[in-house]
């Protein structure tokens, strides 16, 4: 009989149909992957790179990290209060307790640990704004946030999230 053949070609041409669709499926999704890469959805790039301002204080850090990688932290703070020879800056919440600091430019003059929140304790340099950045690796896997404060100024939100 003549119908075995017909439909063993149908099934053939049904089973390419399939192939050819999960291959333009899995090319687009190389595609988005590369795409989200070049971004800096998986590392430094433009959606990782945040800057969050709340008043004169201004965060900028990197939204997107590796688990143990090295990423860092800038904290710009207004000038201190006349007569005020300290600013104090206190990272507070999962920010402050999954991560192992390596280093902080300029050096803090007092480090103090208040439970879940660490707070730092700088020379003011004359009547200017400061730049202060926290050098650390990420130690928790997942998604961490807190709050950046710097003493008679405003609090900002931070959040980061730690790939493995």
């Amino acid at each position: 009989m003549s119908t075995s053949p017909s439909v063993r070609d149908l099934h053939a041409q049904g089973f390419q149909q399939r192939e050819w669709a999960v291959q333009i499926v899995g090319r687009i999704l190389v595609i988005l992957l590369l795409l989200a890469a070049v971004l800096g959805l998986f590392g430094t790039g433009p959606l990782s790179h945040v800057r969050a301002e709340q008043g004169a204080v201004s965060v900028e850090y990197e939204r997107f990290v590796r688990h143990t990688g090295h990423t860092q932290l800038e904290v710009r703070t207004p000038a201190p209060a006349p007569g005020t020879s300290t600013v104090s800056v206190e990272i507070s919440g999962g920010l402050a307790a999954g991560i192992r600091m390596e280093d902080i430019q300029p050096q803090p003059a007092t480090v103090r640990r208040n439970g879940a929140s660490t707070e730092f304790v700088f020379a003011a340099v004359g009547d200017t704004d400061a730049l202060i950045t926290f050098y650390y690796r990420p130690m928790d896997i997942g998604p961490q946030s807190g709050t950046v404060t710097v003493a008679d100024a405003a609090a900002v939100d931070v959040w980061q999230l730690t790939y493995p």
